[in-house]
């Protein structure tokens, strides 16, 4: 009977055992396979990001930004890295019958030179605004209405002109202006040289640009360099605008608006030309140059004292005053910056 109670109890102690590790059994296995799961998708996401770290390090560079260059001459060049005139700026407008095409591009030096100037200008006379023309297309090369304007250095801006009340007016084209310095195509609309004087100015003594040439009619160059003598600019202001301003040859007159344009970047010198395709380049620049340099001026003499009044006084021309002979000497008129460098036609 014990042996019995004995084998029963050892029987039920097995089957008891076996159950518990049967209940058992499926829960840990589905925490074994959760956990392994789990690490799987560790490793994977570690996987991924080692692969998109390894794709960002694999990526190229970028490349440099382009070195903005003028390559070629005004006449016959290409822009490079150009960049494009702030057009939404308060104290610049761009004048409609020049709306078509996108020319306001130039080298960097050439469009801040603009917005200088124009930001300058409307400074010393509040509410000013600069009417822009053409500068370049976005990589140089021809344009309409154009014999220039090709290599980023070349940009047209409008005259400021005012109302018998000392208002600016604005017009749908460039105004010309005539000898009397009134709009032609406006009642009562007149030059205002202030302001124009104020304008070139600050194109000619901008410490970051160097202009070469500021073509316009040569009636209104003269009232312009009277205006900056009555406002007592230093003299070496005065010489530097007489040198820089002139009335292009073989071209339209520019009296509706000034064309500005400047020298050749200084790390270009070996690609930007300064001169037109024409023009005396190279050794036979630097001869002209010189030659020009070395040339006599004519001077007319001083009358000897006791001397006899010539009979026809009309043929000995009388001396300029001390100013303006300075301004007009031989190296103005020929208008040879201080390279040797010739003006050329716009």
């Amino acid at each position: 009977m014990r042996k019995s109670v004995g084998s029963l109890a050892i029987v039920l102690l097995i089957t008891l055992s076996a159950s518990a590790s049967l209940a058992k059994g499926p829960s840990d296995g589905r925490h074994h396979a959760a956990r392994a799961d789990r690490s799987t998708s560790a490793k994977g996401h570690r996987r991924r990001g080692a692969t998109a770290v390894l794709m960002r390090r694999a990526a190229p560079p970028a490349p440099p930004p382009i070195h903005p260059d003028s390559v070629g001459s005004p006449n016959d060049g290409k822009l490079i890295g150009g960049v494009h005139l702030d057009t939404s700026r308060a104290e610049l407008r761009i004048v409609p019958s020049h709306l078509s095409g996108d020319v306001r591009w130039g080298l960097p030096s050439l469009v801040s030179l603009v917005e200088r100037a124009a930001r300058g200008v409307a400074k010393r006379y509040p509410g000013s605004v600069l009417d822009i023309g053409d500068l370049s297309r976005k990589g140089g090369g021809e344009i309409a209405r154009h014999h220039s304007h090709e290599s980023g250095r070349d940009a047209d801006l409008g005259f400021y002109v005012v109302d018998g009340k000392g208002k600016q007016i604005h017009a749908a084209s460039f105004l010309k202006i005539d000898a009397s310095l009134h709009a032609t195509s406006v009642p009562g609309a007149r030059f205002d040289a202030g302001r124009n004087w104020a304008l070139v100015e600050m194109l000619v003594t901008d410490p970051h640009a160097r202009v070469s040439h500021i073509f316009i009619a040569e009636p209104l160059r003269q009232v312009l360099l009277a205006q900056g003598r009555a406002r007592g600019v230093s003299q070496g202001v005065l010489d530097r605008a007489a040198i820089a301003m002139m009335q292009p040859h073989n071209s339209l007159p520019h009296d509706d608006h000034m064309h500005v344009r400047i020298s050749c970047p200084h790390d270009a010198k070996d690609r930007c030309i300064e001169v037109a395709k024409n023009a005396p380049t190279g050794r036979s620049r630097t001869a002209h140059a010189r030659a020009q340099r070395h040339r006599p001026v004519l001077r007319t003499p001083a009358p000897a004292k006791h001397a006899a009044v010539p009979h026809h006084p009309a043929a000995v021309a009388a001396p300029a005053p001390p100013d303006e002979a300075a301004a007009d000497s031989a190296e103005v008129k020929d208008a040879l910056d201080e390279t040797g460098t010739v003006k050329i036609t716009d």
